[in-house]
């Protein structure tokens, strides 16, 4: 199997895999972003180690991870239009990155597991005026859910597939209306939406 990793400020990604290695084939790269190879039969046991190396070296340099918002925008705001006067801000990465819109008040009717191994996750919201969006939510599909109306951060990119040019959404990270429990925001360990202000 072979997969790639981009970090955070305060985070070698690299040195987590040189401390894995013994899991892996091959891997390469710098402190921010790495490529890398290991067997099949590794990879729940790469992914622990590499879990447990990065919390570590969180909490040694103190990390707190944060996400800035962009622009608060219903998903119904965003057109191709938007979408292709945003991309002359391009090319986007670790010092321009992406924008992050986010869109407040929402509930969750659906989720759906997706992909060939049902680990992404395609999620039906509906704001307060009743719309009702669709986004993509990789890698999700064992993270908790809201159980409450949430606001939701969000990127929004064009896409182009079977002839067909539309928006897609994808799910960044949430925060529920109403007080999460402890248990749940340590099962989560996402990053922190901030300078959210409704």
């Amino acid at each position: 199997a072979r997969g790639s990793a981009r970090s955070i400020e305060g985070v070698n990604i690299t040195q987590a895999l040189v401390e894995n290695k013994h899991l892996l084939n091959a891997f390469g790269g710098h402190p921010m972003a790495a490529g890398m190879s290991a067997p099949e039969d590794n990879i729940d046991q790469l992914r622990r180690g590499l879990s447990r190396s990065v919390e570590r070296m969180m909490q040694e340099e103190n990390v707190q991870p944060t996400l800035e918002v962009d622009a608060v925008m219903n998903l119904t705001e965003v057109d191709l239009d938007l979408l292709d006067a945003l991309n002359l801000l391009a090319p986007f990465g670790p010092g321009n990155p992406p924008l992050h819109f986010a869109a407040p008040d929402l509930e969750l009717m659906e989720a759906m597991p997706i992909g060939k191994t049902k680990e992404h996750q395609k999620m039906i919201i509906q704001s307060r005026d009743g719309s009702q969006n669709s986004l993509l939510w990789w890698q999700s599909v064992e993270l908790p859910r809201p159980q409450n109306r949430f606001d939701l951060l969000y990127k929004a990119r064009i896409n182009h597939f079977r002839n067909k040019t539309e928006v897609q959404f994808e799910w960044v990270d949430y925060r529920e209306l109403q007080e999460e429990s402890t248990a749940t925001l340590q099962k989560r360990r996402k990053k922190n939406l901030v300078n959210l202000d409704m």
